[in-house]
């Protein structure tokens, strides 16, 4: 089945219901906090950026001498006007990752500077951003590679298998969109829908990234 967040807004939000485009967020309740996308700015503090070109890549790589285990990829993966762009960078960055022997995508989002830090997206922008995340991880499936996005629930990740894994360190960055000369900067996505948890969060944000019932 294929989406087109760009023009309707909607998405499969399959981890319960999400919020639907017309929806305001409301004022948080008790005990509810936040859920978040996005990677900190200590985990790509210290990441190596790599060209986009084949043979400069293998270069880099061989001067800086770390595992390749794959690379952060900065996307804009909440605003609809980017939707192609982002794909499309995506799928070059999964093609050089996986010819050069790496494992992992790291989806990590970017927004224009001057992004307000803290700000909930619209009901549109996360819907979006999660019809994005639904064609990331098919394109990852189609290239053989893992993707991974920092899903937060407060301090802590929502699920065991989401953020970066420690037995895969990523050590490169690789803008093969080119977010970063164009003005772009890393972004924290925080839904605007606040969270409640409870002894069953597990079950309720089953299906995010991975777990879609296939």
């Amino acid at each position: 089945m294929s989406y087109d967040p760009a023009t309707t807004g909607e998405a499969p939000v399959s981890w319960g219901r999400g919020p639907q485009p017309e929806d305001e967020p409301g004022p948080a309740g008790p005990g509810e906090i936040d859920r978040s996308l996005g990677f900190q700015a200590a985990d790509i503090g210290t990441a190596t950026w790599l060209p986009d070109e084949p043979e400069a890549l293998m270069k880099a790589l061989l001067d800086d001498g770390r595992p390749f285990n794959g690379a952060f990829v900065p996307l804009v993966i909440h605003d609809p006007l980017l939707a192609e762009r982002s794909y499309d960078a995506a799928e070059w960055a999964a093609d050089l990752i996986r010819t050069e022997g790496g494992q992992c995508v790291c989806i990590t989002p970017f927004a224009e500077k001057g992004w307000v830090a803290e700000t909930p997206l619209s009901p549109r922008q996360w819907n979006h951003t999660a019809a994005m995340i639904e064609r990331l991880d098919d394109l990852c499936q189609r290239f053989r590679l893992r993707p991974l996005v920092s899903d937060r629930i407060g301090d802590e990740q929502a699920r065991d298998d989401s953020g970066l894994d420690p037995e895969l360190p990523i050590h490169y960055v690789l803008d093969a969109g080119n977010f970063l000369p164009d003005g772009f900067v890393p972004a924290r996505l925080i839904s605007p829908e606040k969270v409640q948890p409870d002894a069953n969060l597990a079950d309720r944000l089953r299906g995010f990234l991975g777990n879609r019932g296939r």
